[in-house]
């Protein structure tokens, strides 16, 4: 395969952060995640990564928010029959690839840009299949038959979003998806006032546009979307993999609020009417 030249807008080199994480924890001992297929596309992809001066402690956050995302839908497949999966934002991750049964009914959403480019390294199925369209273009809608088994999930994706905008996406996935999960990463208010001078967002100049202090804040969007939990960086079980500093940093995080609810996981679901 020749490497493929991406080009990308700004802000949509975003994508390329994760995907890069993933691929550089992959040779790690006692790695976070395995994803031999991130570092598969970072090898076939002509693009100087490091202009995006990832800081390693981000690469940490993002693995382990992957590997956490990866463990709820692999609990919500394991616990229920005929199961639909969602992927909003879905970028070049290779999330259908890791969950443990391929024959649950699988949706990547993106960008056309985005799904153009990840069809050159992913294959539709019978089971897996590719949306090309943004999230708030809510036509796609249409193209996924209601199933009450059904998760929902968006990493790295809504801060992008301004708040009205999400109001309007959560209305329509709870009339459309009754009974559905949703589970998504989030900012507090005050990590997204000052997250523009982390130098991966300096590099692609993203807006951060959104952020949430109070979880149940949503729940006064709509009537059926219930809050059930709130996941924190500071609670990843697997602290003995990571390096003595980072052990310390995420020990002395969960001792102050601020610094414990900058970024964490959200889990809703959506009532049935």
């Amino acid at each position: 395969m020749s490497k493929q030249n991406l080009k990308l807008s700004k802000e949509k080199e975003t994508l390329l952060v994760p995907l890069y994480c993933k691929a550089k924890e992959y040779e790690r001992e006692n790695s976070i995640i395995k994803d031999k297929k991130a570092k598969d596309i970072i090898n076939n992809i002509e693009y100087d990564f490091k202009k995006l001066d990832i800081p390693y402690k981000t690469c940490i956050t993002l693995n382990i928010r992957a590997q956490k995302i990866d463990e709820y839908v692999n609990k919500f497949i394991s616990d229920h029959k005929e199961v639909t999966v969602i992927h909003l934002g879905c970028g070049l991750d290779n999330r259908y690839g890791r969950i443990d049964n391929e024959n649950v009914n699988f949706y990547d959403l993106d960008f056309k840009k985005v799904i153009d480019i990840k069809k050159n390294f992913y294959q539709d199925t019978d089971n897996y299949h590719f949306i090309s369209s943004s999230v708030t273009d809510l036509n796609w809608l249409k193209q996924i038959d209601d199933n009450a088994n059904t998760i929902i999930v968006a990493e790295g994706l809504f801060m992008y979003i301004e708040e009205k905008q999400l109001k309007i996406l959560f209305h329509e996935l709870q009339k459309h998806f009754p009974g559905a999960h949703l589970i998504f990463d989030a900012y507090s208010t005050y990590t997204v006032k000052n997250i523009g001078k982390h130098a991966s967002i300096k590099k692609t100049q993203a807006e951060i546009k959104w952020g949430i202090d109070d979880p149940r804040e949503i729940e006064d969007w709509h009537r059926n979307i219930s809050f059930v939990k709130e996941w924190f960086f500071t609670d990843y079980d697997k602290k003995e993999n990571l390096s003595t500093l980072f052990k310390f940093s995420f020990k002395a995080a969960g001792l102050f609020n601020m610094a414990k609810r900058a970024h964490r996981i959200l889990y809703y679901k959506f009532k049935k009417s």
